[in-house]
């Protein structure tokens, strides 16, 4: 047998002992374990009493009476260059505190005098007694909360 076999055997022989020396204190260890000791059970956090506060999707349809809006296929035109595609609409509660944002859609004409726009706000809190909707930097709509229960949280308003 040639050196490097012998080496090759030793170290064979070496890794084969540290193997059985393994099992054997893994099979010690298991015999002596303690099965009358308690095992620790996780703790766990007592659940937060945080309310949830139901929500809902408030929808809405704003109709511009604008003829010369109409006639640029509902671009902002004057006297309302603030109405128009991409307007922040915002809705605030009783006390004036903002409970949802959104934006004017594109605008439709209806027929030769009006454009209309929708929009969304979504996950409106539904417990306050009142709201308003914000539709520009000016223009105000204020709903009580039965009044947007009654129309399916759906306002409908007109700019002349």
């Amino acid at each position: 047998m040639g050196r490097t076999a012998r080496i090759v055997l030793i170290v064979t022989a070496a890794l084969v002992a540290l193997l059985v020396l393994c099992a054997g204190v893994a099979v010690v260890m298991f015999l002596n374990r303690d099965d009358d000791r308690p095992v620790p059970r996780p703790t766990r956090a007592a659940p937060a009493t945080t309310q949830v506060r139901e929500r809902t999707t408030v929808t809405g349809l704003l109709r511009l009476r604008n003829p010369a809006a109409v006639a640029r296929n509902c671009l902002a035109t004057s006297p309302f260059l603030d109405i128009g595609s991409a307007t922040s609409v915002k809705l605030v509660d009783e006390n004036g505190a903002t409970v949802g944002r959104g934006f004017l859609g594109r605008g439709t004409p209806e027929g030769t005098e009006y454009c209309v726009f929708d929009f969304e706000i979504f996950r409106v809190p539904t417990d306050a007694a009142s709201y308003e909707l914000q539709i520009g930097p000016d223009r105000r709509y204020p709903r009580t909360r039965a009044e947007l229960v009654a129309d399916d949280w759906r306002f409908e308003v007109e700019v002349v």
